[in-house]
C-alpha cells in the first residue's frame, strides 16, 4: 500500500511538471525604433503695401505707380512645395465718391516695367487676374509688380475733376501647392476621384494664355497647319508642354526636335530642349503637313508647366481653309 502511494505521488509529480512546461511561453519584447512627422513649410509673403497711398491726387497727364512683391521664403525659412499664386487687381469707385475716375489707364506690369497687362473697365470700374509660380528650389524666389495708374488727356477730362470723383485699387493675393485649375502633383484632377483630386480654385477665363490654330483649305485630304501659344499670363512657362485633342491628323514638321509624346487623336506635345520655356510677352509657334477635313477644331487643350496642369479651360481660336499661312 505504502508502495502504491509513492508511485502515485511520483506520477502526479511527474504530470504536473509535465503540464507547467506546457502552459510556459518564450516572450521578449524589441525596441524597433520610433518616428515622427513635421509639416513642410508653406511660405507666402508681401512686401510693398506701404507703397500703395490714399487719396493720392491725380490730374491728366500724370501718373501715379505702387509697386509690391511676392515672396515665398522668411529668412531662412523657405517653402518646401511647389507654390502658385494669382494676384487679383480690383478697380472700383472710392467710397463716399460719386463715381469712379472713367479715363484712367490702370496697367500690371512686371518688376522690370515689362507690360503683363492693362485692366479693362466699364465705367471706371474693373477687374485682372495675374498668375505666377514659384517651383521648389532650396532659394528663395520673389517676383516684383508695378500698379501704373495713368490719365491721358481726354475732352470729357473736367467731367471727372473735383472731390467727388475717385477711384481705389485693391490687390488681394492667393497662394495654393497646386495648380489653379489644374490637378495635384502626383494625383488626379479636380473630381476625378483619383488620390489628389478634390476641391481647386477654378481657373477664370482670362488666363492671359492665347493658343491659335490655322489650316490651309486641303487638297486631296492634305492642308498645312499651325498652332501658336502666346503668354501674357505674367509667368514663364517653364518646361512647357500642350495637350489636346484633333480628329485630323497632324505631323509636326517644324521646329526640328519638338517630342510628340502621343498622337491621333489626343495630341501631347512637349518642348525642344532648345525652346524649353516660354517668357512672359513672347510666343512659339510650331506646325507641319496634316490629313482630313482641314475644318475640325482643336479642343481640350491644356498647358503643362514643370510638368503640372496650369491652364486647362483654354478656349482656342480656330481658322480653317485659308489660301496660305502668312508669317
Amino acid at each position: 500500500m505504502k508502495k502504491a502511494f509513492v508511485t502515485l505521488v511520483l506520477l502526479l509529480a511527474i504530470c504536473t511538471s509535465i503540464l507547467a512546461g506546457t502552459m510556459a511561453v518564450y516572450t521578449t519584447q524589441l525596441e524597433i525604433g520610433s518616428g515622427s512627422v513635421v509639416a513642410k513649410e508653406f511660405i507666402f509673403l508681401g512686401e510693398g503695401a506701404e507703397s500703395f497711398g490714399q487719396n493720392v491726387k491725380i490730374a491728366p497727364t500724370e501718373t501715379v505707380n505702387w509697386n509690391f512683391s511676392v515672396k515665398n521664403y522668411d529668412g531662412s525659412y523657405i517653402t518646401e512645395t511647389d507654390l502658385y499664386y494669382k494676384l487679383e487687381f480690383f478697380v472700383s469707385k472710392t467710397e463716399g465718391k460719386i463715381k469712379a475716375i472713367e479715363p484712367l489707364i490702370i496697367s500690371i506690369k512686371d518688376g522690370a516695367g515689362n507690360l503683363i497687362k492693362s485692366i479693362e473697365t466699364n465705367e471706371g470700374e474693373g477687374s485682372a487676374i495675374v498668375y505666377g509660380t514659384f517651383p521648389l528650389s532650396n532659394e528663395g524666389q520673389s517676383e516684383a509688380y508695378n500698379v501704373e495708374v495713368y490719365w491721358p488727356s481726354t475732352d470729357n477730362d473736367i467731367n471727372f475733376a473735383g472731390h467727388d470723383y475717385g477711384t481705389s485699387i485693391n490687390v488681394t493675393a492667393i497662394a495654393s501647392q497646386i495648380p489653379f485649375g489644374g490637378s495635384e502633383p502626383g494625383g488626379g484632377g479636380p473630381g476625378s476621384g483619383e488620390p489628389g483630386g478634390g476641391d481647386i480654385p477654378e481657373e477664370p477665363e482670362d488666363s492671359g494664355i492665347v493658343v491659335r490654330y490655322r489650316s490651309t483649305e486641303p487638297y486631296n485630304d492634305i492642308f498645312y497647319y499651325d498652332i501658336t501659344i502666346v503668354n501674357n499670363s505674367g509667368i514663364t512657362l517653364r518646361n512647357w508642354e500642350i495637350m489636346f485633342d484633333c480628329e485630323d491628323s497632324l505631323v509636326i514638321g517644324w521646329p526640328t526636335n519638338f517630342q510628340v509624346l502621343s498622337g491621333y487623336p489626343n495630341y501631347h506635345i512637349k518642348h525642344p530642349e532648345y525652346w524649353k520655356d516660354i517668357k512672359n510677352g513672347e510666343s512659339v509657334q510650331f506646325g507641319g503637313n496634316a490629313t482630313g477635313t482641314g475644318n475640325r477644331p482643336i479642343t481640350s487643350v491644356k498647358i503643362i508647366v514643370d510638368g503640372n496642369v496650369i491652364y486647362d479651360n483654354i478656349v482656342p481660336i480656330c481658322e480653317y481653309n485659308l489660301n496660305e499661312l502668312s508669317y
